[in-house]
């Protein structure tokens, strides 16, 4: 299939280059990773533009591959922000890209998927690719983490508080909190059965839906820099990290995400609870990298 769909075969030549370069730390393979991620995604968005039915498996599939891509080149960038590329200057592939920025461009484009999906599910119902997958949905749920869960419980908390906190609130302003109201409580709900459902390690790939799965409006949310979505992508890097042991593409990625958002988004947060969550986050990052270094 991939030789017949540029978009494919180049997205396929990027993963194999980010992992020979996360073996071997080279970075002429992290080079030719960025080119070859920069010229799928280009193919890749022609064809959303103009899907035609015998496209649709390809850009199923590549849609799976861009999620490893978007772990895989988010820490490449980050890990190697200071390397020295050969015969290139290494600020033309790692400046002005932080974490949160290539995951939420990259998770953008996905929608364009989901919007075909939506229009012709039949696509996915008969995808051989897709049918690979266990449904989500029917995955075997297990009890979440004690902390975790009160954790999420804080943070459902604080979304039901803009409810209460707008009534007097002028009438758009109230509108559009109880969007954001309902677009983290969305959210919420998916990132707990994540916890529940991706805690054995065999379904831990599944994490990497969330995001997808949480939609749209929360990723529009996160840009605007909305405290209760920032902190549920922040226990989503925290849940990415637990797993990264697992896989070169997703090593420090979540560690990193929890990093980024703390330092750049959450560093002036004055609320005692709000930033007890926060250094929760830290915590449970440092204890997963310790794990995933033996």
């Amino acid at each position: 299939m991939a030789l017949h769909f540029d978009f494919l075969l180049d997205g396929i030549f990027a993963v194999t280059a980010f992992e020979i370069a996360a073996t071997y730390n080279d970075g002429n393979y992290i080079y030719a990773a960025l080119e070859y991620q920069t010229s799928s995604i280009s193919a890749f968005r022609r064809h959303l533009d103009n899907p035609l039915p015998e496209t649709i498996e390809p850009m199923l599939a590549f849609s799976l591959m861009f999620m490893v891509l978007t772990l895989a080149s988010s820490q490449a960038r980050l890990n190697n922000a200071s390397s020295c590329l050969p015969n290139t200057d290494s600020t033309t592939y790692f400046s002005g890209n932080g974490i949160l920025e290539s995951t939420v461009t990259h998770f953008a484009l996905l929608q364009g998927v989901s919007a075909i999906v939506e229009r012709k599910p039949e696509y996915v119902t008969n995808s051989p690719c897709i049918n690979r997958l266990k449904p989500f949905k029917e995955l075997p749920s297990t009890a979440v983490d004690p902390e975790i869960e009160s954790t999420l419980s804080k943070i459902g908390d604080c979304n039901e508080a803009r409810i209460t906190s707008t009534v007097n609130e002028l009438y758009e302003h109230r509108v559009s909190q109880i969007s954001l109201w309902e677009t983290c409580k969305n959210a919420l709900s998916m990132l707990r059965e994540c916890f529940a459902k991706c805690a054995d390690e065999s379904h831990s790939g599944y994490t990497l839906g969330w995001l997808n799965m949480a939609g749209d409006e929360f990723i529009k949310a996160v840009i605007a820099e909305d405290t209760t979505a920032l902190l549920l992508l922040m226990y989503w890097g925290v849940l990415c990290q637990k797993f990264g042991h697992q896989v070169w593409w997703a090593r420090s990625y979540g560690g990193l995400l929890v990093d980024e958002l703390v330092r750049s988004k959450l560093a002036d947060i004055t609320d005692d609870e709000t930033k007890g969550l926060v250094t929760l986050a830290q915590e449970r990052v440092r204890q997963y990298r310790l794990r995933g270094a033996f």
